[in-house]
């Protein structure tokens, strides 16, 4: 005999769980946003019009985060909270929080603490979760979540609330910025959708129209493991199709 493997897809084994409804939403950043975007791919291009750099795995990284911060908030740059990402969500916030807790996941701290001053300003019970949160406050502020009904917003990064936590109070999920490994962003969507929650859980995506953010996103539609497509060599044509300002 052979050993063999038998797989079994979430919805086969917990078929009593409600739906999920994916919603995309494009977004064009603000001017100012647009301004500093542009400058960093300037700058690249001249960096490799330059032969200064080598087009290597890091090179291409490093690029491609701090365009993906442009495409959050300015602020995550040291800048101001210049971003039509978190307005939106303030507006999903506005929108939805008399009747839904929401849940925000971002891939960068400087965000999830941008949209936490925001909604703390405007008098929105919010609680916030990054690396720099302890164990110990980390349970208290998921508690105060889940059993606080005045408690209405979760944010987070994704790297923290991936796995081991339960947001089920929670059927509204927006991702500020996602992952580049479709398993990562489905096991932060897990937190909402798992036993104990009762409603259809509405999975919303911020995508920043026109920039590498994108591009990344189809990618994600279409590769299981971005890691194979997207973190390798490349050559310089390719960075240029990758890198590219925004009109």
């Amino acid at each position: 005999m052979f050993p063999y493997y038998i797989g079994r897809t979430k919805k086969e084994v917990m078929d009593y769980l409600p739906d999920k409804i994916y919603e995309t939403r494009f977004i064009s950043l603000l001017n100012e946003q647009k301004k500093v975007y542009n400058e960093l791919i300037t700058n690249l291009i001249t960096e490799i019009e330059g032969k200064v750099v080598t087009i290597n795995r890091q090179f291409v990284i490093t690029k491609l985060l701090r365009l993906l911060q442009v495409c959050d908030t300015l602020q995550a740059l040291g800048g101001k909270d210049i971003s039509a990402k978190l307005d939106e969500c303030e507006n999903i916030v506005n929108d939805l929080s008399s009747t839904h807790k929401i849940v925000f996941f971002t891939w960068f701290k400087e965000t999830a603490r941008a949209l936490e001053t925001r909604l703390l300003n405007k008098g929105i019970d919010t609680v916030r979760i990054d690396g720099e949160v302890k164990e110990k406050q980390r349970k208290e502020l998921i508690d105060k979540f889940q059993k606080n009904k005045n408690c209405k917003v979760f944010i987070a990064t994704i790297s923290t609330c991936g796995l081991g936590i339960d947001l089920t109070c929670a059927d509204v999920c927006v991702f500020v910025s996602r992952s580049y490994t479709p398993a990562i962003n489905n096991q932060a969507e897990s937190r909402l959708h798992r036993s104990g929650q009762k409603n259809v859980v509405n999975i919303i995506t911020l995508i920043a129209q026109g920039t590498v953010e994108e591009k990344i996103s189809t990618l994600l539609e279409d590769k299981q493991d971005l890691f194979k497509t997207l973190f390798r060599e490349y050559d310089e044509q390719e960075v240029r199709n990758l890198f590219v300002k925004m009109v």
